[in-house]
């Protein structure tokens, strides 16, 4: 948790927000940090996207630019659906990233913080979870 935050602190300018899917522990982050994690919260992918298409739509209209993605294990009070929808978006996001239209500012064990840049992702067979 803390390397995440520092690495947020580091990697992400002052005037982004980041998008935290699957970790709520956001009080001590460096930057304008918002909940994403689907079912947890309404504001985004809720209900998850249904395909890559609509994950891109959502975040270029919400102004996403960063994503910092948990990867913690399961945990023995959250809903089978909420790791569904959590496998269906780190799929998106990998998809994005073999576009290039998303990178790996810095991985460790337990998270993943992501920079997107949609102007490179080109639509393609939709995915569907």
């Amino acid at each position: 948790f803390l390397p995440a935050a520092e690495m947020v602190r580091r990697l992400v300018p002052a005037d982004e927000k980041v998008i935290m899917l699957y970790d709520h522990r956001l009080l001590y982050f460096p930057r304008q940090t918002e909940l994403g994690t689907p079912y947890f919260q309404e504001r985004y992918f809720t209900p998850p996207p249904r395909n890559l298409e609509e994950f891109v739509n959502e975040c270029r209209h919400k102004r996403i630019n960063y994503i910092l993605l948990s990867m913690t294990p399961r945990h023995p009070d959250r809903p089978g659906e909420y790791f569904r929808a959590g496998l269906v978006l780190t799929d998106y996001l990998h998809e994005l990233t073999a576009q290039k239209a998303a990178v790996i500012l810095w991985q460790a064990e337990t998270a993943a913080l992501y920079r997107l840049d949609l102007s490179r992702y080109s639509s393609g067979p939709a995915h569907s979870p």
